[in-house]
């Protein structure tokens, strides 16, 4: 049995998205790659939380570039502080594809 930790940012995106009413997969395995914490088929998008304090900008950015370039999805990060600022506002911003984070490219 594998035992998933969620986050309260994690909860607060999760509900965003529910209150939205879209399809989403949480903790989701994209073709047997990294996990994500929510992935939206409909819009083409993954999302996810991240601790801006821990993050490597570098490979963050080039996670996004692989992602949107071999299985056209685009990956939106939303840090925790944001998560928890205005879940709201921050995924449909996300579902828009704009990133508001400082470890994105878009």
């Amino acid at each position: 049995m594998v035992t998933t930790i969620v986050t309260e940012p994690e909860i607060s995106i999760y509900r965003a998205l529910s209150k939205i009413d879209v399809v989403f997969e949480f903790k989701s395995s994209i073709m047997g790659e990294a996990v994500f914490d929510f992935y939206v088929p409909e819009y083409g998008i993954a999302i996810s939380v991240i601790n801006s304090y821990s993050g490597n900008k570098a490979q963050d950015a080039l996670q996004q570039i692989g992602m949107e370039s071999q299985y056209g999805i685009k990956l939106i990060y939303i840090t925790e502080e944001m998560a928890l600022r205005n879940a709201s506002f921050y995924t449909k911003e996300a579902l828009a594809g704009r990133d508001h984070s400082d470890y994105g490219v878009w």
